[in-house]
């Protein structure tokens, strides 16, 4: 005899009462269950939204699959895209977890969510559904975050941040001036990276300084050369006792690697996918010279990259009367 609490209704009710915020679609991408939990954390009411295939807007301001969209319709190759980080679930050999940050459309604020995809199998081993969970985690990012600024550790890239940057970069130009050594600066930016956030929104956006920021990290190769975030989507990497042939190969390769990724960017007028900018600078600085030299170098040979049409590195013209110019404009105090 069938016993009534695992009955088809007990569990719908068990899981409609759980404290895990779940959703779960049936064989056709429709709603079938939509927890209260899932209600207070998103705002948006089970009865919108049973039987539909809207449950996308309760995490985003536009039309996007969910995690349990891509499982069932077999498209996990998307994951990494349309996510931050992606792996499977250590509970279970079938689930897959995701994590990202959503600006939650009702609920009006920004969160940090985990989701967790597992897929219903009939008899035959047929998904005839996915149930997904949904873990609120902006806590534990907020205490990683102030716990990673500390440590001078950029909270979305896990490269080092601004002021990290500012500490190294000083610590490497006087370490060249007492060396007579050569020091590069590259100064990287996003094509189009507004436009960028238009076709794919902030979640995309972030997930796309993500990936840049580790096909930047992964082209640099010595312990000493420091990657960083410089501000919003632009990044710098300090390249100590390099010369213009070597920070020339780096920039290259960055910018390469870049393309290769192959990161779609509809909205580009350089390209299908995204692509950057790169000015280099290299500076042997001189004992009355100022810091600011190189960033200013680094930063024209930018907006040099930049006016030529953008997905190229270019260089500082670094002479003599444009280094006395912006030591003229940045005295040493």
């Amino acid at each position: 005899m069938d016993s009534p609490l695992f009955s088809p209704a007990a569990l719908v009710s068990l899981l409609d009462q759980h404290v895990t915020a779940t959703f779960v679609l049936d064989q056709h991408g429709c709603v079938a269950l939509w927890n209260k939990a899932l209600e207070m954390l998103t705002g948006l009411d089970a009865a919108s939204v049973i039987g539909k295939k809207t449950h996308w807007k309760a995490f985003f301001t536009a039309e996007r699959p969910c995690l349990a969209d891509l499982v069932l319709t077999d498209r996990i190759e998307l994951v990494t895209e349309l996510f931050s980080t992606f792996s499977n679930c250590t509970t279970s050999e079938t689930a897959i977890s995701v994590d990202a940050w959503c600006d939650l459309p009702l609920g009006g604020r920004r969160v940090y969510l985990t989701f967790v995809a597992t897929p219903i199998y009939d008899q035959d081993w047929q998904i005839i559904g996915v149930m997904e969970t949904v873990a609120d985690n902006t806590r534990v990012m907020d205490v990683e975050a102030k716990l990673r600024g500390l440590a001078g550790i950029d909270g979305l890239t896990s490269l080092a941040n601004r002021r990290a940057f500012d500490a190294s970069l000083a610590s490497e130009w006087r370490r060249a001036t007492r060396a007579n050594a050569p020091l590069s600066l590259l100064m990287v930016d996003i094509d189009h990276f507004k436009q960028y956030n238009d076709s794919f929104g902030h979640q995309g956006g972030d997930q796309c300084l993500v990936i840049v920021a580790q096909t930047l990290a992964d082209s640099v190769c010595r312990v000493e050369d420091c990657p960083a975030r410089y501000g919003g989507e632009e990044f710098a990497v300090i390249l100590p006792n390099t010369d213009e042939a070597g920070v020339a190969i780096v920039a290259e390769t960055i910018r390469a690697n870049i393309e290769k990724r192959a990161i779609r960017h509809p909205l580009s007028s350089v390209g299908p996918h995204v692509t950057v900018s790169i000015g280099r600078a290299t500076v042997i600085p001189k004992a009355n010279d100022n810091l600011a030299k190189i960033i200013s170098l680094a930063d024209m040979a930018l907006y040099q990259a930049k006016s030529l049409g953008r997905n190229r590195v270019c260089t500082s013209e670094e002479r003599l009367p444009i280094l006395e110019r912006l030591n003229d404009q940045h005295p040493t105090p």
